[in-house]
């Protein structure tokens, strides 16, 4: 470590991002402003060295007070409820995060949108069957995953949303013809074209794996060659390092048991489908439901593996190439065709699409200097269940950050820009909260906004920090991984990607890069409103190429238990 440059210590992603506002959103104007004084910011006769000497005592005193202990209480709260967006829990979460931040002294306004969400149904679930030709079952998936004595018996499993894909169609369709498609890329479509016959595909079902491309992606894919349902699994050569081990697997490990499902949206838009461009408010205009273009036209559903393990040995056909095969070694890959012993395969689901209310917060802290010009620091507060890593993590830091930027205000601080921390609502749909809101005001936040920072899933691991960024912070960005020191080592940020990248100092798009990645809630800032953004998150290296960094992805294994057992056990990431 470089003994001649400052390095601060304590909950790397929050003292990260703390420098990263106060360096470059609020720079030198972040200082604290005792009654009666004369703003440093229009006062020439301080010299540049006495600047600097009242920032850096400001920065630590600031530094000082994020507390890894109060990351941690936030996370438990959050990680002892279920966050289904559009319910009633969700709207008690949005009061009590405005209670909590008028608390710390921040202006805070709530903004409902009446938005297009998607739910299972609460008795039935969505299942896979296999029958034989006198209609006798022989095989029928469970709907739900396995619930471990391991877990805290406090937590509410009586309100687990089964496992769906979000505003995939409802019903029950039926085929003969199984065809395993591996990722259910265009490419995979178009390499199985060269294999068997296109109009083979037309009417069947097909099973493929999780990864490489967008769910919604897969669904869509799979619309185009005449499919009438898609069954999607999560494959253990990506989630499992031993399938057949059960200790191996949650609650022993990180990594997915055989019946865990990820769960997740298949609408490929940000955004209410029904106001695209536009606000959900009272008074908008609303796209029929019926032939939405962006909405999923068949059935899709996804299963646990050691299910899709039983479904696979049931199929016919030639063996698949090298890599299509998947982690279960006793089963043969086929391309498939028709079930064997005439079999057939159904997929019976009951989903509902649903107008609901959903309600972003947004807590102000008013810039004395420049008040019309904004920093805005997000996380989302919904989760498909517990959420721990999506978005607990992320909803942690920001009520962190919101207690020690109240605590400075008390002590008459206030920052030369505003700060604005957003709580977003319906991210997990499709960035939903986050979306309407930018298209509500896309012309102030275009004209205003100086750099959106986005936390979500901000602790997937502990061995090194992933930066994202528009072009414009690169370099700063640099300039602050040589500043924090990475959790537990004593190494900075920029020595340890130094070092996972075997002493190379290009360090590329492995760990930090421009461009924003998959979709979150800097899509409006990032689309509409033409900011500068930032995303940081902190991850493991995978043991593999073929291996998942975050296995439990969306899945109800999201537990505080997992982020305190088995990721940051002292909460020094975070």
């Amino acid at each position: 470590m470089n003994q001649n440059k400052v390095v601060y210590i304590g909950s790397g992603l929050a003292i990260a991002i703390v420098l990263f506002i106060g360096g470059i959103l609020i720079g030198r104007f972040a200082i604290p402003r005792p009654a009666n004084t004369i703003d440093i910011s229009t006062e020439t006769k301080h010299s540049e060295e006495e600047y600097i000497n009242i920032w850096n005592n400001f920065k630590q005193q600031f530094l000082d007070s994020i507390s890894a202990h109060e990351i941690e209480s936030n996370l438990r709260d959050y990680a002892q409820k279920t966050h289904l967006a559009g319910t009633d829990d969700d709207l008690r979460e949005a009061e009590s995060i405005a209670s909590k931040w008028r608390g710390h002294g921040l202006d805070v306004t709530i903004h409902p949108y009446d938005v297009l969400l998607s739910y299972p149904d609460p008795i039935q679930p969505n299942i896979v069957s296999i029958f034989d030709p006198n209609n006798n079952l022989i095989f029928q998936s469970n709907g739900s995953e396995s619930i471990f004595n391991e877990d805290d018996k406090s937590l509410p499993f009586h309100k687990i949303v089964r496992p769906f894909l979000a505003y995939t169609t409802n019903g029950t369709v039926r085929s003969q013809k199984l065809f395993y498609v591996n990722f259910c890329t265009m490419d995979d479509f178009r390499f199985l074209e060269t294999v068997l016959n296109k109009d083979e595909l037309n009417n069947s079902i097909v099973i493929c794996r999780y990864g490489k491309i967008f769910r919604g992606n897969k669904i869509s894919n799979a619309e185009k060659y005449g499919i009438i349902g898609v069954i999607l699994y999560s494959d253990p050569i990506n989630v499992a390092q031993s399938p057949n081990i059960s200790n191996l697997t949650y609650p022993n490990s990180i990594y997915m048991p055989d019946m865990g499902q990820q769960r997740g949206s298949a609408l490929a838009l940000s955004g209410d489908p029904l106001t695209p461009h536009y606000p959900s408010k009272d008074y908008m205009f609303r796209t029929p439901i019926d032939n939405n273009p962006h909405l999923p036209k068949i059935v899709a559903q996804q299963i646990g593996y050691k299910e899709a393990r039983q479904i696979l040995t049931q199929m016919t056909g030639t063996s698949v190439i090298s890599n299509w095969t998947g982690g279960f070694h006793e089963v043969r890959y086929v391309y498939g065709g028709f079930l064997s012993d005439n079999l057939s395969i159904q997929i019976s689901s009951y989903n509902t699409l649903q107008i609901r209310r959903i309600h972003n917060v947004i807590g102000t802290i008013t810039g004395h200097i420049e008040p019309d010009r904004y920093v805005l620091i997000g996380a989302h507060f919904d989760a498909w269940n517990f959420g721990a890593q999506d978005d607990g993590s992320g909803t942690a830091v920001n009520h962190e950050l919101v207690r020690a930027f109240g605590s400075l205000m008390k002590s008459n601080w206030k920052p030369r820009r505003s700060l604005m921390f957003c709580a977003w609502a319906a991210e997990e749909y499709g960035v939903v909260g986050s979306f309407e809101f930018v298209e509500e005001y896309a012309k102030i936040l275009g004209s205003r906004v100086v750099s959106y920072i986005n936390m979500d899933s901000i602790v997937k691991g502990s061995q090194f920090m992933l930066m994202r960024m528009s072009p414009l912070l690169y370099d700063f960005s640099i300039d602050i991984s040589k500043q924090v020191k990475a959790p537990y080592t004593n190494e900075t940020i920029y020595e340890q990607w130094i070092r996972h990248n075997n002493g190379e100092k290009d360090i590329g798009k492995k760990y930090f890069e421009m461009g924003l990645g998959a979709s979150s809630d800097f899509d409006g800032f990032n689309q509409i409103a033409s900011s500068s953004n930032l995303v940081v998150i902190y991850r493991n290296q995978s043991i593999n190429k073929n291996l998942d960094s975050s296995p439990l992805y969306h899945t109800q294994y999201e537990t505080f238990r997992l982020v305190k057992e088995f990721i940051d056990p002292e909460f020094q990431v975070s």
